[in-house]
């Protein structure tokens, strides 16, 4: 397998930009249809979720392996947000779950 030339990585990575772009678009298309048909999250909206998280920190990771000190902060403040949205995510679950059940 022969090493590609400048041209041919940057013909490439147009192509893998394009259609992440319109796998991104689909996927949101076709989640804000389902849900409007049947007021449920679906498959869609998961993976164009976890796509964008993937995204994400590989792209905020591959920063901090090149000593980008802005990697080190958007990955250590992504955490703290998750952490927070699951905290009080499950409070708001359990909270709304305890009042169905009085």
């Amino acid at each position: 397998m022969k090493k590609m030339d400048e041209m041919e990585m940057n013909i490439n990575l147009k192509a893998i930009k394009w259609s992440w772009f319109f796998t991104a678009l689909a996927l949101f298309a076709w989640s804000v249809y389902d849900y409007l048909h049947t007021q449920q999250v679906s498959i869609a909206s998961c993976l164009l979720g976890m796509q964008i998280i993937i995204y994400f920190f590989v792209s905020q990771i591959s920063k901090s392996k090149v000593n980008d000190e802005r990697g080190h902060k958007y990955i250590f403040s992504a955490i703290i947000c998750i952490i927070l949205l699951l905290v009080f995510g499950s409070l708001l679950y359990f909270s709304i779950s305890k009042r169905g059940t009085m």
